[in-house]
C-alpha cells in the first residue's frame, strides 16, 4: 500500500471528522424537528395526534427502508471495488 504524506492525512482526517458531525447534526436535527412541528401540522390541518403520529412513522418507515437499500447497495460497490484487495493482502 502506497503510503501519504502527514498532511494529507491530516487533511483526511479533518475532512472524516467534519463530516461526520455534519451527518449526525442533520440526521438527528431532521428526525427531532417533527416534536417542534407537530402542534402547527394539527393546527394547519384540523387532523388529530394520532394522524400525525402515524404519518410521521409511516415517513420515518419508508426513510429507514430507503437507507437500508441504500447501504446495501454501497456494501456491494465497496466489495466489487475494493473485495480483489481483501484477497490479496
Amino acid at each position: 500500500m502506497n503510503s501519504i504524506s502527514e498532511e494529507k492525512a491530516k487533511k483526511y482526517g479533518i475532512c472524516t471528522v467534519m463530516s461526520a458531525f455534519l451527518a449526525v447534526f442533520c440526521l438527528f436535527g431532521y428526525r427531532s424537528s417533527f416534536s417542534i412541528m407537530q402542534g402547527l401540522i394539527i393546527a394547519d390541518t384540523g387532523w388529530s395526534t394520532i394522524q400525525t403520529s402515524l404519518g410521521y412513522c409511516i415517513m420515518m418507515t419508508i426513510d429507514i427502508a430507503g437507507d437500508v437499500v441504500v447501504e446495501i447497495q454501497l456494501l456491494k460497490l465497496k466489495h466489487a471495488l475494493f473485495g480483489h484487495v481483501a484477497q490479496h493482502g
